[in-house]
């Protein structure tokens, strides 16, 4: 198995299995002004039974940022 970068996760080659992973993702954007506006992001990967036998769990992201138009 593979990251979105393309790297490998460490371990997931000695287990079997297809079930990778779940994810849930809420975004919203907030307009501020007319040229200013702020986004958030929550990302919760429910992990697989292949990434639960290679010893990893489930994942939360969260981000923000500021967007301005010129």
């Amino acid at each position: 198995m593979y990251r979105a970068n393309g790297s490998a996760f460490a371990g997931t080659q000695n287990v079997s299995g297809s079930k990778i992973a779940d994810t849930i993702r809420f975004q919203a954007v907030y307009p501020i002004s007319s040229r200013l506006s702020f986004t958030g992001r929550y990302e919760h990967l429910i992990a697989g039974s292949s990434l639960t036998r290679a010893g990893y769990k489930n994942s939360d992201f969260l981000a923000g940022w500021l967007s301005y138009r010129f």
